[in-house]
């Protein structure tokens, strides 16, 4: 896998809060039988707006069209990592001194058809930054092809051993497609277990974050 495409996910598993614990998908130990083929890159980049609901990616947004198009809770990210602190197991040992330049917004939609769990990221400026998915892995195929339909075939396909807890194998798809004004979208098969899919609309722009184990 790309070193920018790894950062990419790692900066976005943790943006959404997700959880490595016992059974989450993680890559297997290398083994002789198991090769990874080379990323797949694609010639043309589509210029049609990264956008969601009409939500353009790298724009400025109010938090109040947010609200309305994708009702949802918002809070400062200070306030939101303070909760997760104190309530999520695991995490009472988390810093959130740099958790103060975005206001982060979560709550429940659909995607081409498929419901998801969602959360937004806009930054202080008022850009949003990303909007991320989880859905159900069985729902992966349907939201490819909607994808694929509208933005094109992926610039970067990247795939990797990913196994979990059990020491049940599968192979994970990353696919990316990267914009020339520097958003991006990526689609993870799977995301923090074998059950769960990730759809990211981002930008260029990352926020700060501690280091984390690959998934």
């Amino acid at each position: 896998m790309t070193k920018s495409i790894r950062k990419i996910i790692v900066a976005t598993l943790l943006s959404v809060g997700v959880v490595c614990g016992a059974h989450a998908a993680k890559p297997a130990k290398p083994a002789s039988q198991i090769t990874k083929p080379a990323p797949v890159e694609a010639e043309e980049v589509s210029t049609v707006p990264l956008e969601f609901k009409g939500l353009l990616v790298g724009s400025q947004v109010p938090i109040e069209k947010i609200r309305q198009v994708l009702p949802m809770g918002c809070a400062g990210a200070k306030d939101m990592c303070e909760w997760e602190r104190k309530n999520i197991p695991d995490r009472f040992e988390m810093s959130c001194r740099d958790y103060k330049d975005h206001t982060s917004c979560m709550g429940v939609t659909t995607i081409a058809g498929a419901m998801a769990d969602v959360s937004t990221t806009t930054q202080q400026d008022g850009a949003l930054a990303d909007i991320s998915m989880t859905i159900s892995v069985n729902l992966y195929s349907t939201v490819m092809e909607a994808l694929e339909e509208k933005y094109g075939k992926p610039t970067i396909i990247d795939r990797e051993i990913v196994s979990n807890g059990f020491g049940a194998h599968a192979e994970n798809v990353t696919s990316t497609w990267m914009r020339r004004d520097g958003t991006h979208l990526m689609v993870m098969k799977y995301a923090g277990k074998l059950t769960q899919s990730m759809i990211v609309f981002g930008t260029k722009k990352e926020k700060t974050k501690p280091n984390t184990k690959d998934l």
